[in-house]
């Protein structure tokens, strides 16, 4: 009998350690509900300068790039700084002609090309990339993983290294393409 407590004992500390890191895992960085079969959403605490609203102030219906399945609507929530980070928020809304089994991805939004998104200093020639935490994760979600459903908004929150406090505005790059110039950054 001691032997079979033994192994129970260890299959139930495996299966702890295993939903633990699981979960761990799981951190995308994802504001947005999550389609059906997909990961849950991020377990990081939302930034306190952010305000819970998620309507978009600003948005712009764009074919991407490498998009050739229809344009994506992206909506700018905002952009705050506190203290050396800048955090934006942005909702990415697909008008696709043919829906995706899964969920339709940023990365497939982008047309595969990556959707990684920056922000371009053009007064000091600096581009912001996203920062990584201490595991070398982005501090952003991973655009294969958050996904939504055709004509329902993605919420995204992407987060940088603030700009010198002189900098008033900036642009907003998905990978090579701007979508969004001249963004007055809030603190």
């Amino acid at each position: 009998m001691p032997r079979s407590r033994h192994r129970l004992s260890l299959a139930v500390t495996a299966l702890v350690t295993l939903a633990a890191l699981t979960t761990a895992s799981c951190s995308g960085g994802s504001d947005g509900t999550d389609a059906p079969g997909s990961a849950a959403g991020s377990t990081r605490p939302a930034s306190p300068a952010s305000p819970k609203s998620e309507t978009p102030v600003v948005t712009r219906t764009t074919r991407l790039t490498a998009g050739e399945n229809g344009p994506v609507e992206i909506g700018l929530v905002d952009l705050r700084t506190s203290g050396r980070l800048a955090v934006l928020r942005l909702t990415f809304t697909p008008h696709l002609r043919t829906d995706r089994p899964g969920g339709i991805s940023l990365l497939d939004m982008a047309g595969g090309r990556g959707g990684s998104v920056s922000l371009v200093d053009t007064e000091n020639l600096r581009r912001y990339l996203v920062v990584r935490d201490s595991r070398n994760e982005p501090l952003g979600p991973n655009p294969a993983v958050i996904r939504t459903v055709n004509d329902s908004p993605l919420n995204a929150t992407f987060t940088f290294a603030a700009p010198p406090a002189e900098v008033k505005k900036i642009d907003v790059y998905l990978d090579d393409q701007i979508i969004f110039d001249e963004v007055e950054i809030a603190s």
